[in-house]
Order: C-alpha cells, then sequence, then structure tokens
C-alpha cells in the first residue's frame, strides 16, 4: 500500500465529487452519515476549504472545512475520512496539508474541529498536523453525548492556535 500513497493527488473538490465524500462517508463506517445533497454542497460551495485525495481514478479520502462567518479567521474542520484501502498511507496528513497550502490559509489564525475521546487516529493526526503549522493544542468541552443521542460520544472542541500569520510552517 506505500506504493499508493506516491501516487496519491490531492485537489480541491468539483461539484461532481460529493456523492464520492458520501461513498467514502459511508465506506469509513466511523462518521455521522449527512444527506448526499449536503455532501455536493460542500464540494461545491465550500471546494476552497476541502479537499479530496484520489489515487489512479479511485477514491482516497476527503476533508470538509470551512471558516466561520462570524471569525473567518478560525477553520472549522467538519469531516475528515480516509477509504479503508489508503488507510496507513498519510492521506490524511496530505489533505489537511492542502488546506494549509492555500492562500487563504494565511488568515488563519485557529483550527477547530471535534473529536470523540475514543477517537484516537484522528486525535493523532490533528497533532501532527498541529505540530506542522506551529500550532498549540487546546481541548474544552463541547456538545455532550446526551446532546447528540444514539449512544453517541461527547465531542469536545479542539482548537490549535496557530503562531502569529505569516509565521506557520508549511
Amino acid at each position: 500500500m506505500m506504493e499508493a500513497a506516491k501516487s496519491i493527488s490531492v485537489r480541491s473538490p468539483r461539484q461532481a465529487d460529493g456523492g464520492k465524500f458520501m461513498d467514502l462517508v459511508h465506506a469509513a463506517g466511523t462518521l455521522d452519515v449527512n444527506s448526499t445533497y449536503l455532501y455536493y454542497l460542500l464540494a461545491d460551495h465550500f471546494s476552497a476549504t476541502c479537499a479530496y485525495a484520489e489515487c489512479d481514478g479511485q477514491p482516497a479520502g476527503f476533508v470538509s472545512a470551512y471558516r466561520l462567518p462570524d471569525d473567518p479567521a478560525c477553520l472549522f474542520v467538519w469531516q475528515i475520512t480516509v477509504s479503508p484501502d489508503f488507510r496507513g498511507c498519510g492521506v490524511g496528513l496530505k489533505l489537511l496539508q492542502h488546506l494549509s497550502a492555500q492562500p487563504w490559509f494565511r488568515d488563519i489564525q485557529r483550527i477547530r474541529c471535534t473529536i470523540s475521546p475514543s477517537n484516537q487516529a484522528s486525535r493523532r493526526l490533528f497533532s501532527k498536523w498541529g505540530k506542522h503549522v506551529g500550532g498549540t493544542w487546546h481541548e474544552e468541552p463541547y456538545l455532550r453525548a446526551e446532546d447528540l443521542g444514539d449512544a453517541h460520544e461527547d465531542e469536545p472542541l479542539l482548537t490549535i492556535n496557530l503562531a502569529e500569520n505569516g509565521t506557520v510552517a508549511k
């Protein structure tokens, strides 16, 4: 599978990639599933702040993110998933690095996301990305399990505070 890592390409999504996002979420089996319509909107309306990875035309992963409407210096990373066929190839970090390489990222001062306490893989990924961009990690309560229902875990808010802009590692 490490050979596949060499041929993984990452780009901003196009509207037509929305269905692939949905397929990736279903294949992962670990994310909350949203409507197909929403994934098409993310791929279209938020293409600048989302990323899609593929290998030889096969979907490898995606990340959906957006700048907060009331705080455009904050990037909220909503969902990230990697196809089971490409786990262990560094796809997740490549997706996040794609975001931090964009010109608009120079204006970002904070990255936020929620990650369930048991999701150690995502915690390691975001910790690694936080170090890559020169940020410091802060965690605080956000959404409680009882708020989310369906035996969902707590979703604490994780914030990566970035150094003064212009000093972010690329």
